[in-house]
């Protein structure tokens, strides 16, 4: 695929902040995908099959998408230096629930060019 600046690049493991915040469970989450336009973010969770998401992360990508001009999908697939697919792409609504947009790895693409498109009409906005 060749587009990630590392492809060795490992996931931060934030294990080393348990225990300093009131609640223990509570740490940060990572992020897959994260794009900026004209002050409009497009935010996408990767998740592989029968994989779900957290409660943090669920909480985190409502609240994320209850705000004005940000996007969050939730892609059930993969995408490395060895493989692409793309079995499904859902919306997170502001109350939290997940509407299927569509299949595939090209559903995917047009999908991220209409919002880049409608992140460009936004300009001076």
């Amino acid at each position: 695929m060749g587009a990630m600046r590392n492809a060795n690049a490992k996931h931060v493991d934030f294990g080393f902040l348990k225990g300093m915040f009131p609640n223990p469970r509570e740490l940060p989450v990572n992020v897959d995908m994260m794009m900026e336009k004209n002050h409009c973010f497009i935010v996408g969770e990767w998740k592989k099959p029968k994989e779900t998401l957290s409660k943090g992360q669920e909480i985190m990508l409502m609240r994320l998408a209850a705000r004005r001009n940000i996007h969050v999908i939730i892609i059930e697939g993969s995408s490395d230096d060895t493989e692409c697919y793309v079995n499904k792409v859902e919306e997170m609504h502001k109350d939290g629930r997940l509407q299927e947009l569509g299949t595939g790895k090209e559903f995917l693409q047009n999908l991220m060019k209409a919002w880049h498109a409608y992140a460009c009409s936004q300009r001076n906005k």
